[in-house]
C-alpha cells in the first residue's frame, strides 16, 4: 500500500507492526500470556479506529461503490461483521467469567459457608467452563473459515486501487483473527492452578471495555 495515495494507511501500518511484533514475541504453539492478550486487544481497538477512518476516505468510498456488483466488497464487510460477532461472544464470556470468579472468590473467603452451597457453585462454574469451551470451539471454526475466505479474496484479480483496499482489510483481519484465536484459546484452556494469571486478564479487559 502507498502512503501517498492513502495517508491513513500509514497509521494502519504502524498499528499492524506493533501487533505483529507482539504476536512474533510469543512461542509458536503456545497461547499468549494474559498481559500480552490484554495489550493485543487494546491495540486492536486502536487499529480499528484507523480502519474506520480509512473506510471513510473518499477514495475508499468510491472503490466500494464501483466494485459493489463484484461481490468481494460484500464479502469483506460480512467478514468484518463476523469478527464483531466473535468479539461480542468473547466479551460475553469475559463478563460471565468475571461474575463466576467473583462468586467463587467470595465463597472461599468467607469464614463460614455451607459445603453444599460451595459444591453447587463449583459445579456451576465447571458447567460454565464446558460451555465456554464449546462456544470458543465454534468461534475458532468460524475464524478458520473466515481466514480461508480472505485468502481467496486476496487472490482475485483487482485493479491497483481496489487491491490496496483489499490488502489493507485482509491484513487487518488477519491480525484480528490471530488475536481473537489467542484470546479464545486462552479462555477455554483448562487451568490446573487457579492462581495463574488467567484470572487477572478478566478484570483488566472488562475495566478497559467499560
Amino acid at each position: 500500500m502507498t502512503s501517498n495515495s492513502y495517508p491513513t494507511a500509514t497509521s494502519i501500518e504502524q498499528e499492524l507492526s506493533r501487533l505483529r511484533a507482539l504476536e512474533l514475541s510469543t512461542v509458536p504453539g503456545f497461547p499468549l500470556k494474559a498481559e500480552s492478550i490484554c495489550v493485543a486487544v487494546l491495540g486492536l481497538v486502536e487499529l480499528y479506529k484507523c480502519v474506520e477512518n480509512f473506510l471513510q476516505m473518499p477514495q475508499t468510498q468510491q472503490i466500494q461503490v464501483h466494485h459493489q456488483p463484484e461481490g468481494w466488497v460484500d464479502e469483506l464487510i460480512e467478514g468484518s461483521v463476523t469478527l464483531l460477532d466473535i468479539g461480542g461472544t468473547a466479551r460475553d464470556i469475559l463478563l460471565q467469567m468475571k461474575e463466576n470468579v467473583k462468586d467463587l472468590q467470595s465463597a472461599f473467603h468467607r469464614r463460614k459457608f455451607e459445603e453444599k452451597v460451595l459444591g453447587n457453585m463449583v459445579a456451576s462454574y465447571t458447567s460454565f467452563k464446558k460451555r465456554v469451551k464449546k462456544d470458543a470451539g465454534t468461534c475458532l471454526k468460524t475464524l478458520k473459515r473466515l481466514e480461508q475466505k480472505y485468502v481467496a479474496c486476496l487472490l482475485l484479480d483487482h485493479d491497483y486501487d481496489s487491491a490496496v483496499v483489499v490488502r489493507v482489510l485482509r491484513e487487518v483481519s488477519s491480525v484480528a483473527i490471530s488475536i481473537f484465536r489467542a484470546l479464545l484459546l486462552f479462555l477455554s484452556t483448562p487451568v490446573s492452578k487457579p492462581k495463574v494469571g488467567r484470572w487477572s486478564l478478566v478484570p483488566k479487559l472488562m475495566q478497559r471495555g467499560e
